[in-house]
């Protein structure tokens, strides 16, 4: 059978939350085996989503992105600009890689992206992590046909989409860290996923496989990961933001450890020896495993081949 070509371009990044998802489904789409999937990633120019996305393979293109402050800073005067120029950028990627949908994370870089999209009658579709959304994700409401949630409660925030659908956490497929040995060097491949190292003398604690406990901040990203590892978290969120807001709707359903302000009071030393004789490794990390049913990979996977279908059609 002949495979249907298909093009997607996603959009995101300033850091690697909202690109660590986009990735994750890449890598569902990719296994659809009755279509040639070819992926085109816009992001900023300095944020760490470019080596995240060349080293999985994809191609990748740096656009001016603008910030929208709501608070003064001499920058308003200029990023405007920024966003007037990266709507341009937007109308000529997407007029020369001519996607069938645009799925954005968020990011500043997203917003041009989104309204060129809209202009041109491109399929957008919003992956929406966090309980609150930023003020991105609002901003390409209006230009969007499909949002995506990892919360129901957020559903209700995107009124007015025409296609809107709960799938849970968005992640990464597996990875494979080959220790081989001194002297060795593991498997002949080539594979984006699989890592041949002789040995770890620094990090091993930072393989998520091999941890009982993951201090973190609250960004879906990661939390996304842990849910379906089933790994116990201690959250300590960015005071202000959005991640307060996810924390506190893990703390309700008792599935994060909530950061105790006094750990961080002296004596350190004391206060974690004391929450650690009181940790007790799997309990947490399990509830937190059965906020959601599963990863929302193939959920959304669905969703971004319907959006298409659906836009082919008309």
């Amino acid at each position: 059978m002949e495979q249907q070509k298909l093009r997607l371009m996603f959009t995101g990044g300033g850091s690697g939350g909202p690109t660590t998802p986009l990735l994750g489904l890449a890598e569902t789409l990719k296994d659809h085996e009755e279509y040639s999937m070819e992926f085109l990633f816009l992001g900023t120019s300095r944020g760490p989503e470019r080596r995240m996305v060349e080293e999985f393979g994809m191609p990748y293109q740096a656009i001016p992105a603008g910030k929208l402050r709501r608070y003064w800073d001499w920058k308003n005067l200029s990023d405007p600009f920024l966003v007037l120029v990266g709507f341009f950028y937007g109308v000529f990627y997407l007029l020369k890689f001519r996607p069938q949908i645009v799925i954005s994370a968020g990011s500043f870089a997203s917003v041009p992206v989104a309204l060129a999209s809209m202009i041109l009658r491109v399929p957008h579709l919003i992956l929406q992590m966090d309980v609150r959304p930023g003020l991105a994700n609002r901003l390409m409401k209006p230009c969007s046909n499909a949002a995506a949630f990892y919360f129901e409660s957020t559903l209700n925030s995107f009124k007015g989409v025409q296609k809107r659908e709960v799938v849970g956490p968005v992640v990464r497929s597996w990875q494979v860290v080959h220790l081989t040995g001194k002297g060795h060097t593991g498997e002949n491949k080539v594979h984006p996923d699989y890592h041949s190292l002789e040995f770890v003398e620094h990090g091993m604690g930072d393989l998520l496989a091999r941890s009982d406990l993951v201090i973190t901040r609250a960004g879906m990203g990661i939390l996304g990961e842990l849910s379906v590892l089933a790994k116990d978290a201690l959250v300590i969120p960015m005071a202000g933001t959005h991640q307060e807001i996810n924390m506190d709707a893990l703390v309700k359903k008792d599935s994060v450890f909530q950061a105790d302000p006094d750990l961080f009071k002296e004596p350190i030393d004391e206060n974690w020896k004391q929450f650690f004789n009181n940790f007790k490794p799997g309990p947490m990390g399990e509830k937190l495993h059965q906020v959601w049913s599963g990863p929302g990979n193939q959920a959304l996977s669905a969703m971004v081949l319907s959006c298409i279908e659906k836009n082919l059609r008309n």
